[in-house]
C-alpha cells in the first residue's frame, strides 16, 4: 500500500514539476513588458538573455530532482543529452528523417526557385547577422527543446513508461503555444530525444522545422497540372515514408528492447528442460492427427486382413458411403436406378 502511494505521489510530483517549469519558462518570456514590438533588437536581446538565465536555473532544478541511483550510473550531462558519443549520427539521421517528412514543401521550393537562395553567400551572411533569424533558428530551438525535452522528459521517464512520457511531455509545451501543431511536433521531438539521447538532434530538427514553417498545402493549386500531381504525391510519400521508418526503427537501438532481444536469442539457443511437448498442442491439431492415424491403420488392416477377396476386387479401401449402403440399405448416388439395393449391386456397380 505504501509503495503504491509513493509511486502515485512521484507521478504527480513529476507532472507538477514539469508544469512549473513550463509556467516559469513562459513567464520569463512574456512577463517582461517592452516598449518596443517583439521584433525590435532591444526586445530580442532582452528575451535571449532571459532565456539563457532560465535554462541555467532549469538545468540545476532538473538535475536535483533526478534520482540518486540514476546519477550514479550516468552523468548529469548525459541525462540532459549533452554528450559526444554518436554525435554525427544524432545530427544527420533525425534531420534526414525530418526532411523526408517535408518532401512536399521542399519540392515546392525547388519548383519556385527559392532553393537557389541557399547557394548564395549573402543569404547566409544576412541571416546570421539578423537578430530575428537568430531568435527563430537558434535561441528559440535551444531554449524550448532544452526546457521541454532535455529537462522534462528525464523527470517523466522516472515514473512513466516511455510511450506515456512522450505523450505527456508535449502537453506542457502546447499549453503556451498553438496547441495542436506544437503538441504533435512535441511528441515527435520527444520521441527523437528518447531514441537518440542527444540534445543536438532536437535542436537541428527544431531549427529546420522553423525554417520550413507549417506546410502551405493551399499553394499546391497554384502549380500546373503535372507539377501539382508530383507535389501532391511527394506530400503523401513523405508522410508515409517518415511514419514507416519510425515504426521500423522504433524497436531497434532502445537499450531495454535490445536486452530483451539478447535474452530471447539466448533462450532459443538453450536446450529445453521440462516435460514434453514444450509447447502445447492445439486441440484441433490433436483431433486431426488422431483421425489421420486411425484412417491409416484402418486401411492397413483392410489390405492385410485375409478374406473379402471379392469386395477387395471392386473396392480400393474402406468407404463410409458403401458402409451406409450395406448396413442401412441407403443409396446416396442419385444416378443409381435400381429399385432394390443388394449386396451384389452395391459391390459391383
Amino acid at each position: 500500500m505504501v509503495e503504491d502511494f509513493n509511486r502515485i505521489f512521484n507521478c504527480f510530483g513529476s507532472i507538477f514539476l514539469c508544469f512549473m517549469l513550463s509556467v516559469t519558462y513562459l513567464a520569463s518570456i512574456h512577463v517582461w513588458n517592452s516598449p518596443y514590438n517583439r521584433d525590435h533588437p532591444i526586445t530580442i536581446k532582452k528575451k535571449i538573455r532571459q532565456c539563457i538565465c532560465y535554462v541555467i536555473r532549469c538545468t540545476m532544478l532538473s538535475v536535483c530532482r533526478n534520482k540518486k541511483d540514476i546519477l550514479e550510473k550516468v552523468s548529469m550531462w548525459e541525462i540532459l543529452g549533452l554528450k559526444t558519443e554518436g554525435l554525427c549520427q544524432a545530427i544527420f539521421m533525425p534531420l534526414f528523417l525530418t526532411m523526408i517528412l517535408f518532401l512536399g514543401p521542399m519540392s515546392m521550393e525547388l519548383y519556385s526557385g527559392l532553393s537557389k537562395l541557399y547557394t548564395e553567400e549573402m543569404y547566409w551572411f544576412s541571416n546570421v547577422t539578423n537578430l530575428i533569424w537568430i531568435r527563430n533558428h537558434i535561441a528559440a530551438p535551444f531554449s524550448e527543446e532544452f526546457t521541454y525535452r532535455c529537462c522534462m522528459l528525464p523527470l517523466l521517464l522516472q515514473n512513466f513508461k516511455p510511450t506515456t512520457a512522450i505523450i505527456i511531455s508535449p502537453l506542457f509545451f502546447g499549453v503556451g503555444f498553438q496547441f495542436v501543431y506544437t503538441t504533435i511536433f512535441g511528441m515527435y521531438s520527444s520521441y527523437l530525444f528518447y531514441r537518440t539521447g542527444h540534445f543536438i538532434s532536437l535542436f537541428v530538427v527544431h531549427a529546420f522545422c522553423n525554417h520550413m514553417g507549417f506546410p502551405e498545402v493551399t499553394e499546391i493549386g497554384t502549380y500546373k497540372q503535372n507539377k501539382k500531381i508530383i507535389i501532391s504525391s511527394l506530400f503523401v510519400a513523405g508522410f508515409v515514408l517518415d511514419h514507416v521508418i519510425v515504426v521500423l526503427e522504433g524497436h531497434s537501438g532502445v537499450q531495454r528492447n535490445e536486452e530483451a532481444d539478447r535474452l530471447a536469442r539466448e533462450g532459443s539457443a538453450m536446450y529445453p528442460i521440462g516435460p514434453e511437448p514444450i509447447l502445447g498442442v492445439p486441440y484441433s491439431m490433436g483431433v486431426s492427427a488422431m483421425k489421420e492415424l486411425l484412417t491409416k491403420e484402418f486401411k492397413n488392416s483392410w489390405h492385410v486382413t485375409l478374406g473379402m477377396q471379392q469386395a477387395k476386387t471392386h473396392i480400393e479401401g474402406p468407404s463410409l458411403k458403401l458402409t451406409k449402403c450395406l448396413v442401412i440399405g441407403i443409396a446416396e448416388d442419385p444416378k443409381c436406378l435400381e429399385d432394390e439395393e443388394t449386396l451384389s449391386h452395391v459391390l459391383t456397380e
